[in-house]
């Protein structure tokens, strides 16, 4: 350090030490607050294993087959279980194909639920009058005779005609690629002689089943939707089946008062029915409910969308109108497979292994062994819905094109009823002495359909 004559020196020699002083009592603190403590090392320890440990959420499946269990504990049923008076309950489970930033997600949506409820049918009928054929293969073959490191040999002299003519043949062939500039060799083959199974273990099981048989009288009681974080969507489905469900519908078929009239106290109007606001896109398909004069009567939901995002009105209004039919022809189908429809199904299930040691010949003479182990898992199923019957006893009770809650995709919701009244029947004078009123949904996580159990 430069002292100076004037004493400047000095001080700039004691402002270099108080510069010094300050620096050494920060770096003191410092060290003091980074001071590793046994706590310290338990708080970072935890940190650290909650970041790595894998995030831990319920699937859509899971959501929905804990409300499918829930339902059942409320109504103390089991799910494919008759109780004494026959009635059935039962479910399914399937996914939305569109994931919700999809332009096809709602219309994806709609179909979800169609394939849960044709599957559930489908389920239903086989359960009840399918029949089942199974075969099975089993095959054990192993060989360790002397003649496997032999070269094959013809059987007979037909058989040395036929590869000389054949090798003629090649032969032909041969110089006619060469002519071409082609490598015959990259087209050679090998015979099915030139390969011996040593050794083979093998079983194949196929079973097919086949069932038809009547769905008219099952009625969709409960629906449900889940969705996760990552925007997939599932739906799920229970459904109800019954002698007096039965009854009901062949009735509502013929256009006739059902043979017990079911008169009940306490029926509903439909519009009283109808779920406030958006909890009516929770609900898919058909509900058997009983009216004001306490007959049968049915509640159709028919959801469908559109694509369109663009801001031409008269493209905007063509496609409400679109998905609007749509709608309505979903909430109509579903009255008439209750009413009036079968289903025929076929599955085949095929399922086994085959482990094989195999010795062929190279083309240079000599002998190669390899060991393959092939696995079959396949299945198919395929059914056929049918369902028939006149339009008359229908109509619109509501009917508005909508935002999904969760997705902001619009959806067009149509309800269809049928009524004997509509249908022309002559129905008696209400008896009411009070109301029923139905249960609310659950909020367990996942959006729930209203209840229509009756």
């Amino acid at each position: 350090m430069v002292y100076s004559k004037s004493g400047h020196g000095k001080l700039i020699s004691k402002t270099w030490f108080a510069v010094a002083v300050l620096l050494a009592a920060f770096t003191i603190n410092v060290q003091a607050q980074q001071e590793v403590t046994p706590e310290k090392i338990q708080t970072d320890a935890v940190a650290h294993n909650e970041a790595v440990a894998p995030f831990k959420f319920k699937s859509n499946r899971e959501k929905i087959e804990e409300a499918f269990d829930d339902y059942a504990r409320a109504k103390n049923i089991t799910y494919g279980v008759p109780d004494a008076s026959g009635t059935v309950y039962f479910t399914k489970y399937t996914y939305v194909e569109a994931n919700v930033d999809n332009p096809r997600f709602v219309q994806s949506r709609a179909l979800a639920f169609e394939k849960a409820y044709v599957d559930a049918l489908t389920e239903y009928v086989m359960d009840q009058f399918g029949r089942q054929m199974v075969e099975t293969l089993r095959e054990y073959a192993s060989d360790d005779s002397d003649y496997q490191m032999d070269k094959p040999l013809p059987k007979d002299a037909q058989e040395r005609v036929w590869n000389k003519s054949k090798a003629l043949a090649e032969a032909k062939l041969d110089n006619a690629l060469r002519k071409e500039g082609l490598d015959p060799a990259q087209y050679a083959g090998k015979s099915d002689d030139e390969k011996r199974v040593l050794f083979r273990d093998s079983i194949l099981r196929k079973s097919i089943t086949r069932a038809s048989g009547s769905t008219a009288g099952i009625v969709p009681v409960q629906t449900f939707e889940a969705r996760d974080q990552k925007g997939n969507y599932s739906v799920g489905v229970i459904l109800r089946s019954g002698p007096s469900v039965r009854e009901m519908a062949a009735a509502m078929r013929r256009k006739q008062l059902p043979a017990h009239t079911l008169m009940r106290s306490g029926g509903r109007a439909a519009r009283d029915l109808l779920p406030e606001g958006d909890a009516v896109m929770d609900n898919f398909g058909v509900r058997l409910f009983f009216n004001e004069k306490g007959l049968p009567s049915l509640l159709s939901f028919g959801q469908y969308g559109f694509t369109y995002t663009g801001m031409n009105e008269r493209q905007i209004e063509r496609n409400k109108n679109t998905a609007t039919m749509q709608a309505q022809e979903l909430a109509d189908s579903a009255i008439t497979m209750f009413v009036n429809s079968s289903i025929g199904a076929h599955n085949e299930n095929t399922m086994g292994e085959a482990a094989e040691e195999i010795r062929a010949i190279a083309t240079s003479g000599n002998f190669i062994d390899s060991d393959t182990t092939r696995f079959v898992n396949r299945v198919v199923r395929n059914s056929r819905a049918v369902g028939e019957d006149t339009l008359k006893g229908r109509g619109t009770v509501f009917s508005r094109v909508m935002k999904h809650p969760t997705s902001e995709h619009y959806v067009a919701v149509v309800v269809r009823v049928w009524d004997y009244e509509l249908a022309g029947v002559k129905v008696e004078p209400p008896k009411t002495d009070g109301t029923i009123t139905p249960p609310k949904p659950k909020d367990d996580g996942i959006r729930i359909g209203n209840d229509y159990d009756f």
